[in-house]
């Protein structure tokens, strides 16, 4: 029974949602344009965007330019060991991502928010199933 109340309240929110999408297009996080489609980047944009793969350090997770294992370390962390037990970040800190980055921290900015976390899960996948508890913290040393 609950079921066939569902079906009007799912086509009742669809037809909501493709009135909403014409009046208020989505629009690029880095540019603005409206009318990006699914995604919250034009190609050109998502294409500039620098994704972060292994290999990188198992504790601070910089890429490294050789795959010397799942455990290996950078020379930086080896060196000075951090205060924490390890970190992942999904993109590089570029031009390209610095908007994106800094309207979510800053502006407020929430459209994209879903995508934005994907890709966080996407790249600390192993870390989030081990993990105690998560807290995000700005990368750069001069802001920890």
């Amino acid at each position: 029974m609950g079921s066939d109340m569902d079906q009007p309240t799912r086509m009742a929110k669809g037809a909501l949602r493709g009135v909403a999408e014409f009046l208020w297009p989505q629009r690029s996080l880095v540019s603005g344009q409206r009318g990006v489609g699914k995604g919250p980047l034009t190609a050109s944009e998502f294409a500039a965007i620098g994704f972060l793969s292994d290999p990188v350090c198992n504790t601070c997770g910089r890429p490294m330019e050789l795959d010397l294992g799942p455990e290996a370390q950078c020379a930086a962390c080896i060196a000075r060991p951090p205060r924490w037990d390890r970190a992942r970040a999904a993109l590089i800190y570029d031009a390209a991502s610095r908007r994106i980055v800094l309207d979510l921290k800053r502006s407020g900015r929430r459209d994209g928010l879903r995508t934005m976390t994907g890709w966080m899960q996407r790249t600390g996948a192993n870390l989030i199933a081990e993990a105690d508890m998560i807290i995000p913290v700005p990368l750069h040393y001069t802001r920890l």
